[in-house]
């Protein structure tokens, strides 16, 4: 493998493993003061965001989709009916 990709790799296993803190309590710290209830691990590279209107669900994913990034949303069933995150 080339340097590049190996620096990837390791950049990425570093970031799943939570050991890349800066960009997370970034994001988590930008979430929050934006208004977004934010659950889970503070060290953790997932951060769960809830949206309480089921509505939303598929727009949100779709915009995010639009916009290239990664997100996964969940609602009814998996969740209450009115505790949807993405």
């Amino acid at each position: 493998m080339s340097s590049p990709v190996v620096e990837q790799i390791i950049t990425s296993m570093k970031c799943i493993m939570g050991e890349d803190r800066t960009a997370i309590a970034y994001f988590r710290r930008q979430l929050t003061e934006m208004g977004f209830m934010i659950y889970g691990n503070n060290n953790s590279p997932v951060v769960p965001m809830m949206l309480y209107m089921p509505s939303k669900i598929g727009a949100l994913g779709r915009e995010m989709l639009k916009r290239n990034i990664g997100v996964c949303v969940v609602g009814f069933p998996a969740t209450p009916i009115i505790e949807s995150r993405a």
